[in-house]
């Protein structure tokens, strides 16, 4: 193996590491009581690998959300089909229980921010009718407070219910196009 590969390899391996053990963290405990003292322990990395990779404690939570939020931005540029999207609810409802726990206030706010940013950053560069970061932000509202209340049970909808509603939200980007 290569040097390159060896050092992929290993920041992988500390990444999946920290994130694995933030996630069996939010299993235990709320957001606001986990700390990176506490991450760096149940990873079994010392602080300074940490800080290697994230920022914070808030940088992990949107890094250990990438491939949620890499999945649902694919109904903002049209790329997602109502199979997709279900494939993509069957996986939330059966982490539900922890996402139930991300849905505390606090997290719930930071998901939605996170996903703000991961839309922004892809659309920042389009030429669009009204400002990159009111449509982020309006995207990953319209796309995620609907997830949150089928999975918080607040709305009666079928999983075929909301992945449809998630299919259509490539109007919203269309339409703001130039």
């Amino acid at each position: 193996m290569t040097p390159a590969k060896t050092q992929d390899a290993r920041t992988t391996a500390s990444k999946n590491a920290i994130a694995g053990a933030f996630i069996q963290l939010l299993m235990e405990m709320p957001y606001e009581q986990i700390n990176v003292r506490l991450i760096i322990e149940y990873a079994g990395v010392a602080r300074s690998t940490f800080y290697e990779h994230f920022r914070s404690k808030d940088d992990l939570f949107v890094y250990a959300l990438h491939d949620i939020y890499a999945a649902l931005f694919r109904n903002v540029i049209g790329t997602a089909d109502a199979d997709s999207n279900s494939q993509v609810l069957s996986a939330l409802w059966e982490k539900r229980a922890l996402l139930r726990r991300l849905g505390e206030p606090t997290a719930f706010v930071m998901i939605v921010k996170g996903f703000d940013n991961f839309i922004h950053e892809r659309i920042s560069r389009l030429s669009l009718t009204v400002p990159a970061r009111a449509l982020s932000r309006q995207l990953a509202s319209a796309l995620l407070h609907p997830i949150n209340a089928w999975m918080r049970g607040e709305f009666r909808a079928g999983q075929d219910d909301i992945s449809r509603l998630l299919t259509n939200m490539s109007c919203v980007l269309k339409a703001h196009r130039q």
